[in-house]
């Protein structure tokens, strides 16, 4: 096994984990920890936030606000993560 499949290997069995701990969660805690991580990835801007933001005004146009853009941002990261 080379160091690619190794590196799969361990983050294949730490989503597993992830998922598992998530799983024996309640539901409401649950959703409340991804509409938090997808909050902060809308805050940061991360790589994937950004590709949306560019996907999405092309749909929407420059019309759109900018207030209301952003709350559509958010709505579908939150969407996203659920």
């Amino acid at each position: 096994m080379n160091a690619h499949d190794l590196r799969d290997r361990a983050l294949d069995l730490a989503f597993a984990a992830g998922w598992g701990a998530i799983n024996r969660l309640p539901e409401r805690l649950a959703a409340a920890g991804f509409r938090a991580a997808a909050d902060v990835a809308v805050r940061r801007e991360s790589k994937g936030v950004r590709r949306l933001r560019v996907n999405l005004r092309r749909v929407v146009g420059p019309q759109c606000p900018e207030p209301e853009f952003d709350a559509l941002i958010k709505s579908a990261m939150r969407s996203y993560c659920r």
